[in-house]
């Protein structure tokens, strides 16, 4: 009989029977027949060894090509199976199996393929025009545009209250025509007396002035009541802007005024006013009633 040291999947040549102790997945061939037969053991207690490969008349050459997992003295002609770069093999043991698996990332990107020949034109597509839209919802009108400007109205001051008027004339004398037959063309004239002093002038107008605050924001369209004990509804009010504001705010040449009037009532007066412009703040105004 003739052995070398045994160990895992090492091989005991033996003509004499399997050894009395052994390694789990010990082969052991029996020499007596040629070519041996090969054992494996697969069980420690009992001990006990299966068949691997029949030699004698019909067992697998040694001298073939075989992928093992490591070197066997039994084969001449084996390859190892060995892992490369990224693979791993794990040897699930007799009777099972041996997975091969990659353990690398993905590949470096391999270089790009030659340009693809140029298709051919594709074919004009059918256009099939739909039916028309609904019509559209009418827009909403538009806002109605400003009124026109009227001419430039600049008022003058106001003028002082007139001084009362001189009394009256006397009155032409009086005469008396007597008619003389005896000369008819030179007739008799007798003066008469004077007569009365005719009534005294009336009195000018008094003039007032008042400030209206016109409202904020500023707006072209403006309604302020002044309060006047004066005034009563038959009044007769006349309006005029005043030479100068109170402050440096809405003097009268600064502003463009359309129109204005005074709505008489008892003690008081609505002032109204149009302006080209917004316009707010202060406003000197003078007024008389009549």
């Amino acid at each position: 009989m003739s052995y070398k040291a045994s160990s895992s999947l090492d091989v005991i040549y033996s003509a004499s029977g399997p050894p009395g102790t052994a390694l789990l997945g010990q082969l052991w061939m029996d020499t007596s027949v040629v070519p041996g037969n090969l054992y494996e053991c697969i069980n420690l207690s009992p001990l006990t060894y299966q068949l691997v490969s029949g030699g004698g008349g019909g067992g697998a050459p040694t001298t073939a090509s075989y992928v093992t997992i490591n070197a066997e003295a039994a084969l001449s002609a084996e390859r190892v199976l060995t892992a490369g770069a990224g693979i791993t093999l794990t040897d699930n043991g007799p009777n099972s199996t041996v997975v091969i698996a990659a353990t690398g990332g993905a590949g470096s990107v391999g270089p790009m393929g030659p340009q693809g020949f140029s298709g051919e034109d594709g074919e004009d597509g059918l256009s099939i025009p739909g039916p028309a839209g609904p019509q559209g919802i009418a827009g909403f009108a538009g806002p109605p545009g400003r009124d026109g400007e009227d001419g430039l109205s600049i008022p003058g001051p106001a003028g002082a209250a007139g001084a009362p008027g001189s009394p009256g004339a006397q009155g032409p004398a009086g005469m008396t025509i007597f008619l003389q037959p005896e000369d008819p063309e030179d007739p008799l004239i007798i003066p008469g007396p004077a007569g009365p002093q005719g009534p005294a002038g009336g009195g000018g107008g008094s003039v007032k002035q008042v400030t209206v605050t016109l409202t904020a924001p500023a707006m072209q369209s403006q309604s302020i009541v002044v309060s006047d004990a004066t005034v009563t509804a038959a009044s007769k009010i006349m309006l005029s802007l005043a030479g100068a504001g109170p402050t440096a705010v809405n003097e009268w040449d600064d502003i463009d005024l359309l129109d204005m009037m005074a709505l008489p009532a008892s003690g008081q007066f609505t002032f109204l006013a149009r302006f080209l412009n917004p316009i707010s703040g202060p406003l000197l105004i003078n007024y008389t009633v009549g």
